[in-house]
């Protein structure tokens, strides 16, 4: 019998926008907190003999379905949740049986079917299917402990009729991402590229926690004549890239990128276990992050840590505004 431990979240790749696929991929999580929405329009006609609103005046023109998921950043399995997340994506052999996985913002933003499977109380798997899943932004936190993704997801439709999918996860051994495996770095910036890990060479050895923020600012309101009050693909704005990072006050180089506006690139290194070739690693690559403040605060006689903000920026000499990259044992996305 299932119990409410059993809860599964899976996903597939659509090739049409909104167009249902079988779901094949198991993601591990969290939580989640997708959720439908109706826009209930309530008529206001007057009629003799009315004293609350007329049932047969509510209609609901337009649906969607909305809400979060949060998962725990792994070596392996999550390459479809990187593309959606970012937008595109490509896997490449680097040697033997390791591979380099490297996303990238896309102009256009893929979708996925995603099949929720909830356990109720008599242990009955409850499976709901949204169609056209689309990522409207994704934080990436990096405190002192495993690392953790929180994506908002919009979808075009709920389906309850699908059945729920066999639950399938990659095999063999992963590693769970955390803060014991990490780095971060800036300097001189070596740009990833299918085979090659992206590369800062000064060490940020103050950092405490921090986070990365990205939201691709979709145009979600679509509603068209002739779509059944469904939505149309969501078309992308200009993206919003920020990082927020604690700080021990060991020096003044950040305060001092504050008051001279001086950018930095910022590179973000998490390893696993050893592969054929190399370890396990997600990065998080960011050409060009201009600093927004805070300079340095007394702290009564403890040890003062400033709280940095940046912005990411396109400083054109960079072929990307940001990359994430996997280096996994997977051999496809």
């Amino acid at each position: 019998m299932a119990t409410m431990q059993d809860a599964a979240i899976m996903i597939a790749p659509e090739s049409t926008y909104g167009t249902p696929v079988t779901v094949t991929r198991a993601i591990e999580f969290l939580s989640e907190t997708l959720d439908y929405k109706k826009n209930v329009k309530q008529s206001a006609s007057l009629r003799v003999g009315r004293r609350v609103g007329l049932a047969r005046g509510r209609v609901v023109p337009t649906t969607e379905s909305a809400g979060s998921l949060n998962f725990e950043a792994m070596s392996k399995g999550q390459g479809l949740l990187w593309q959606l997340l970012m937008g595109s994506g490509a896997s490449t052999v680097v040697s033997g049986a390791t591979y380099q996985q490297l996303f990238k913002f896309a102009d256009t933003m893929p979708s996925v079917t995603l099949q929720k499977q909830l356990v109720d109380a008599g242990g009955v798997v409850r499976p709901y299917t949204f169609n056209g899943v689309v990522c409207e932004g994704f934080d990436v936190d990096f405190a002192d402990d495993t690392l953790k993704v929180t994506a908002a997801l919009n979808a075009r439709e709920l389906l309850t009729a699908t059945a729920a999918a066999a639950v399938s996860y990659p095999a063999g051994a992963l590693s769970i991402f955390s803060f014991v495996g990490a780095g971060l770095y800036t300097g001189t910036l070596t740009e990833p590229t299918t085979t090659i890990l992206g590369a800062g060479a000064t060490p940020l050895a103050n950092i405490r926690s921090g986070k990365i923020s990205v939201k691709h600012n979709p145009v979600l309101d679509r509603y068209n004549y002739g779509g059944g009050g469904k939505k149309r693909q969501p078309l992308v704005k200009t993206r919003d890239i920020s990082v927020n990072m604690t700080a021990e006050f060991d020096a003044t180089a950040l305060a001092d990128a504050v008051l001279a506006e001086t950018p930095m690139n910022f590179v973000a290194t998490f390893q696993g276990a050893a592969l054929a070739t190399g370890v396990e690693t997600l990065q998080f690559v960011i050409p060009c992050l201009y600093p927004e403040g805070e300079i340095p605060k007394s702290n009564g006689d403890d040890l003062i840590l400033q709280n940095m903000t940046f912005t990411g920026l396109s400083n054109l000499a960079s072929t990307e505004p940001m990359w994430v990259v996997v280096r996994t044992s997977d051999t496809a996305l």
